[in-house]
């Protein structure tokens, strides 16, 4: 995943320049939150290099057969892709694929439910939900205080403040490379 957040950054940059735009339709809000969306992912990333997820007391096999259906998953979209590109698009393949590819989704839906219920910690460590602007200003955040979230791309630089009633966006012209070379130079 490390090499597509930067879908996460263009996303962020589209309802950042439909913000400014109109800044009452509620873009600035959806930024904050797919940049927590990309946060968990890269929190998640960093779990599943560092092998903490050994120690949330799942039992082996259910580990297993969590990557086994996530290979699949995997294995099935990648050969839908190719047969699409083949030009395969009404074939019989095709459909036993996209009929296989929903069975294990279904299969990985209901093993996810169960982890939820069986192994909390666990479900918590591989299934992060980001934070909403709704949890931050709900049990988050006391009146009087203030949250400044600072969500560094490649371009630009995004600050969300947000407080238990208000809630503000502004954009900083500066990407992560300029802001590494400013740190530095600061240091």
């Amino acid at each position: 995943m490390a090499g597509k957040y930067f879908v996460y950054d263009q996303f962020i940059d589209l309802l950042l320049h439909l913000h400014r735009q109109d800044p009452g339709q509620g873009y600035g809000k959806k930024a904050l939150e797919i940049f927590e969306r990309k946060q968990g992912r890269m929190f998640l990333e960093d779990m599943g290099k560092s092998g903490a997820r050994r120690f949330a007391d799942l039992p082996a096999e259910l580990r297993q057969r969590e990557e086994e259906l996530e290979a699949q998953a995997d294995k099935l979209k990648a050969d839908l892709t190719a047969a699409s590109q083949a030009g395969a698009a009404k074939s019989q393949a095709l459909q036993a694929l996209h009929k296989r590819l929903e069975e294990v989704q279904a299969a990985q839906e209901s093993l996810k439910n169960d982890l939820k219920v069986r192994y909390p910690a666990y479900f918590a460590l591989k299934y992060p939900r980001p934070a909403t602007l709704a949890d931050l200003q709900g049990p988050v955040l006391k009146d009087g205080e203030i949250l400044l979230v600072y969500g560094v791309m490649a371009g630009r630089t995004a600050l969300w403040v947000v407080g238990k009633k208000d809630f503000a966006v502004f954009t900083l012209d500066v990407g992560d490379k300029a802001l590494a070379e400013k740190i530095q130079a600061f240091r």
